[in-house]
């Protein structure tokens, strides 16, 4: 007997409208009021956090929710098959019977949990920032594979640079951040930046590190422009195709509102931004938990070398975009752990996560509409 699977093989308008309302709900459920009492009295039952779990696993349902639908569902098992998704996920579809609904829940219920759990490492509010995370970005956050791959990272990111932890809970930390890996290749990204978490961040090295950006944007520029040029030379033709795809992905998206993009990405900045300048009139790494402090750290020097990627001239923004997103979690969590010390006021904090609302809530209308016009 086979199980339900979804519905609908394509986006429709009420798969949009289902989506709306399920944001609606989480929006319900989080109580954005409460936080003129303080984010400590926000707490969530384990129903809710279930309930929250599962909407979000499905109700995204556009763009890359039926992109990844058409891939599960034509995964070919014959061994020596080419699939452009990785291995793990070829392996599940094979395991569950290509039942898009389960791997779904599977694949970002894990994901959810795993963000949960390093929230829960850093001894901040995990429900406020939970809730704070899918509120925010719940639609940006929608990309199933990217996102397993980000919550493995970012949950053995934690049990490597946590204090007090032995060292084989961090040999376990860096087991995962090359886990995370096989769960989505843009992983190599973050891999390849961690050592930066463990640089030692005055104010001075700050203000040079941001005066550096043009010298920043060469190297990235060179870096990029190489890999590019090299990757039909190596031979590559996965690294070529994914290139390809790119190019054509971010031809179509440059044809969208230009406007929507930009309140997107600006989700991600000014948050962070906005709790790196309260976090520099009382600049002290005494103040500040340490660990917060090198996952901040990590986040500045991720957002720095993704701000350069951006000026680049060439076809494939996507890689800016990817990279942006790619701050999400760490950015909830210094943004919550500010809020909680006091090192922001909560009332600059509310108008922040309106605004993100706002973007949200911009993107599932334009969904809607998409939806009704096509």
């Amino acid at each position: 007997m086979s199980m339900i699977d979804f519905p609908v093989q394509e986006p429709t308008v009420g798969t949009a409208v289902f989506a709306f309302l399920s944001y609606l709900l989480v929006l319900k459920i989080g109580f954005l009021k409460r936080m003129n009492r303080g984010v400590q009295c926000l707490t969530l039952g384990s129903g809710a956090l279930f309930t929250l779990a599962v909407l979000m696993a499905i109700h995204t349902i556009n763009g890359d929710f039926f992109h990844m639908l058409d891939a599960v569902h034509n995964y070919d098992f014959t061994p020596g098959a080419y699939h452009a998704q990785e291995p793990v996920y070829v392996n599940l579809a094979q395991i569950i019977n290509k039942n898009y609904l389960l791997f779904r829940l599977i694949v970002w219920c894990s994901a959810f949990y795993a963000i949960f759990k390093t929230y829960k490492m850093l001894k901040i509010n995990c429900y406020f920032a939970i809730w704070t995370f899918l509120a925010c970005y719940s639609l940006i956050f929608a990309y199933a594979r990217a996102s397993a791959a980000m919550a493995i990272y970012y949950f053995g990111f934690v049990l490597l640079v946590k204090q007090g932890n032995n060292i084989i809970i961090r040999v376990l930390g860096v087991a995962l951040l090359f886990l995370s890996y096989e769960f989505h290749h843009s992983m190599a990204i973050l891999i390849l930046l961690t050592p930066l978490a463990f640089v030692r961040l005055s104010k001075k090295a700050i203000y040079f590190a941001l005066s550096s950006l043009p010298i920043l944007i060469v190297l990235v520029r060179y870096f990029f422009s190489n890999v590019l040029n090299d990757a039909s030379i190596l031979d590559n033709d996965t690294l070529q195709e994914r290139v390809d795809t790119y190019s054509v992905r971010t031809e179509e998206v440059s044809i969208r509102m230009d406007l929507m993009n930009l309140v997107k990405y600006l989700t991600v900045y000014l948050p962070f931004i906005s709790g790196f300048l309260y976090m520099l009139k009382s600049y002290s790494r005494k103040v500040v938990d340490k660990t917060i402090f090198r996952l901040f750290v990590f986040t500045f020097c991720l957002l720095l070398v993704t701000s350069a990627v951006s000026f680049l001239d060439m076809e494939i923004n996507t890689f800016f975009y990817r990279m942006l997103f790619m701050a999400i979690i760490p950015s909830v969590a210094f943004f919550v752990y500010l809020i909680q010390k006091n090192i922001m006021p909560v009332k600059v904090a509310r108008k922040l996560i309106l605004f993100c609302i706002f973007s949200q809530l911009l993107n599932y209308i334009y969904m809607i509409y998409n939806n009704i016009v096509n």
